[in-house]
């Protein structure tokens, strides 16, 4: 059955499950992980400002915070180490997602850009694909099962589609 879990003290803007772990995040600016077995939580991570959204790798292994003061923190799911941080979004960072293989990082955000970034570099990030075709900040972002299409949806009512690769 369902049984909740008092989980924050402040609205959750982010769910993601890793392997028998579930990442929360929330405007209380924090992210923390339960064991879904015991209901449990394992740990807590505090961040400078509000948590927008998680994304977990496929194979449950990374996850992504975005945040609204416009950073991506990159977070192994078992420990809950911050392994980098990313400078994403002048103005906040809405929204994150893997490819399917985990190297490459999907994220949008207020400055109304889709970047694309390979988690598989040297430790100065710098996009390796930055789209700009919205009028509004980018809410949301997908990544195809194949790899080989994105997808983004903003505040201006529009998604679009993009090919990679």
């Amino acid at each position: 059955g369902t049984r909740g879990i008092e989980a924050h003290s402040n609205e959750i803007t982010g769910l993601a499950f890793g392997k028998n772990t579930l990442a929360s995040g929330s405007w209380d600016k924090t992210v923390r992980l339960w064991d879904t077995g015991t209901r449990a939580q394992r740990t807590e991570i505090v961040f400078d400002d509000w948590v927008r959204d998680l994304a977990a790798s496929h194979d449950g292994h990374v996850l992504a915070a975005a945040c609204k003061d416009g950073t991506v923190h990159i977070i192994d799911f078992l420990t809950g180490v911050t392994e980098r941080i990313i400078i994403a979004h002048d103005g906040g960072a809405d929204c994150a997602a893997f490819s399917p293989d985990g190297t490459l990082l999907l994220t949008g955000g207020r400055d109304t850009l889709v970047k694309l970034w390979n988690l598989s570099a040297s430790s100065n990030l710098y996009p390796v694909a930055e789209l700009n075709a919205h009028e509004k900040p980018v809410l949301t972002v997908a990544y195809h099962p194949a790899g080989t299409i994105i997808a983004s949806g903003s505040g201006d009512n529009t998604v679009r589609l993009w090919g990679i690769g």
